[in-house]
């Protein structure tokens, strides 16, 4: 049993609250039209009493009652109310303190929790990844290699470690295959963001209006992320030819190299368009690409890195 007279005296400052609480409570009531689920109280009276002093105040047994329920529920209210207050400021003082701790607990969970219900994971609710029906000749369809690769997913707001998979750079479609079933699926590309795969990070980029000309909607590989970004996009393309033989089928690739900078993605093709965007830093840059002997024509892509790499440490 509560001590309703001790947790009066406790809790006086918030005797305001409570009666105003009582108030909307009825008057919420009261607009809602909810009046025929009360037949034996009229809440219009009821109403009245929430306002009134006891002492002027005349009632029957049947509004008494159902008016000290009220009032008790409401002291309670005010009590949870407080509590839940100090608990809030309290976790918000220790929140900054174990935030690594709270990351580390959370990573965890989420392991656990994808280990124990397994297939029912939300990793696995894609659609089911048809192969093509031909061979190709010449290139492949995937990233790397057409074997399963393992990898980290962050897939639905949830963040998957080890998972296998293959990433189709004709269909843009990262696939991924359960531990245990032989049919493979892949992912809803608008709720995949991000997923490494071979050392390469991929990231789903959706250009907003400001680039939208010059790029579109896809998976980019994030080559380098500081200050400035860079960024590449392979997009694979089936082309077909007919010979004495029947029908050949390569894979061409197109591959694309962005730089953002200022919240905009520059597209370059070589040193000199990659230069044009370090403004006073070009001479440094450029004698640096010299005295290291980074040549673009040899590695573009790690090229291009180590260029926009040590113009971040010029501009710091």
């Amino acid at each position: 049993m509560f001590n309703i007279a001790g947790m009066q005296t406790a809790f006086r400052p918030f005797q305001r609250l409570k009666t105003a609480f009582r108030r909307v409570i009825w008057l919420t009531y009261h607009a809602a039209g909810m009046l025929q689920l009360f037949p034996l109280f009229n809440l219009e009276l009821l109403v009245y009493i929430g306002s009134q002093p006891k002492s002027r105040t005349k009632i029957n047994t049947r509004y008494r009652v159902f008016y000290n329920c009220m009032n008790r529920f409401t002291r309670i209210y005010c009590i949870v109310f407080c509590l839940t207050a100090l608990r809030s400021v309290s976790f918000a003082q220790d929140q900054t303190a174990d935030t690594s701790v709270r990351q580390s607990a959370i990573r965890n969970a989420e392991a656990y929790y994808h280990k124990v219900i397994g297939g029912q994971s939300r990793l696995y609710n894609g659609s089911e990844y048809v192969p093509y029906p031909f061979a190709l000749n010449e290139g492949s369809h995937f990233f790397m290699s057409d074997s399963l690769l393992r990898g980290t997913v962050s897939y639905d707001g949830m963040y998957f470690e080890d998972v296998p998979m293959m990433f189709d750079m004709v269909k843009d479609q990262l696939v991924v295959q359960q531990v245990g079933n032989f049919f493979r699926i892949y992912l809803v590309n608008e709720k995949l963001s991000e997923f490494t795969i071979a050392g390469h990070t991929f990231v789903r980029i959706v250009p907003d209006s400001l680039n939208a000309r010059v790029m579109s909607t896809g998976f980019y590989d994030r080559l380098y992320q500081g200050k400035t970004g860079v960024y590449m996009r392979t997009q694979k393309m089936i082309q077909e030819a007919t010979n004495n033989d029947g029908i050949k089928r390569t894979i061409n690739q197109v591959v694309r190299y962005y730089v953002l900078k200022d919240g905009k993605f520059h597209p370059v093709k070589n040193e000199k368009s990659v230069l044009a965007l370090m403004g006073d830093q070009k001479k440094e840059v450029r004698q640096y690409l010299r005295k290291n002997k980074i040549r673009y024509k040899k590695n573009r892509a790690n090229a291009i890195a180590r260029t926009v790499a040590y113009y971040d440490q010029l501009i710091k």
